[in-house]
């Protein structure tokens, strides 16, 4: 039995199979792009669209308890989105520096984001997040987002570096157990969603390593650890 030590963000204990997820990864093509145009009606529809999918979410939320009550996160998201100042930042980068869409969102953004990151309020700090979500999720309309299948019915523990409010709600669709990340904060948005989602989560669980996928893991919030069956090592 193999032991890794985190935080403890939802309290609970469960058992179930370890799953990683990564967020999709792009490669910015930074070259000057030929036609702006199009390039701008790129990035509006891909932003247009990404706005639709925030209010979607929200008014599913609003729906159902206890989420209700986290669904301003996903309205909030389409405001940042909505935002004329980024958007006009964004709009600008395509138009006089003949930059791509998507050099345009990860750039813009990832400034905005680094811009909480550094204030002195932990509480702001934890918004970075919120930035980092809408970009990775303008990116995926805009790069064909290509998802993780997962297949079986038995419970999984996902294991991931990090997740965003986006990606755990599309992750919770397909009825996980446990989450379990080496990084994150209590005042993160995922924090609070899975708080009310009643999902045990540990976060800043370094210890633990990708090598686990496949494992047999068990979640104990009281301890804030996680247990890894050894004996499918042998």
């Amino acid at each position: 039995m193999q032991k890794a030590k985190g935080v403890t963000v939802v309290q609970g204990s469960v058992t179930g199979r370890l799953v990683v997820y990564k967020a999709n990864q792009y490669l910015i093509d930074e070259n000057e792009i030929l036609d702006i145009d199009a390039e701008v009606e790129r990035f509006e529809s891909a932003l247009s669209k990404t706005v639709n999918d925030q209010n979607e979410i929200f008014e599913e939320m609003s729906m159902s308890e206890p989420a209700k009550e986290c669904a301003d996160i996903f309205k909030a998201h389409a405001m940042i989105l909505q935002d004329e100042f980024l958007r006009g930042r964004m709009i600008e980068m395509i138009r006089e520096q003949k930059k791509s869409a998507e050099f345009a969102v990860e750039t813009v953004l990832n400034s905005q984001a680094q811009m909480f990151e550094q204030m002195d309020d932990a509480y702001m700090q934890a918004r970075a997040a919120d930035i980092y979500d809408v970009k990775q999720e303008v990116l995926n309309v805009m790069c064909g987002s290509n998802e993780q299948s997962y297949e079986g019915t038995e419970p999984m523990i996902i294991l991931a570096e990090d997740l965003t409010p986006s990606e755990l709600v599309r992750l919770n669709k397909i009825q996980i157990a446990g989450i379990i990340t080496t990084k994150g904060s209590a005042d993160s948005h995922m924090a609070i969603l899975a708080k009310s989602m009643n999902i045990p989560t540990i976060i800043m669980c370094d210890d633990i390593v990708n090598k686990w996928a496949g494992k047999i893991a068990f979640i104990d919030g009281n301890e804030s650890s996680v247990f890894v069956e050894m004996q499918e090592y042998i």
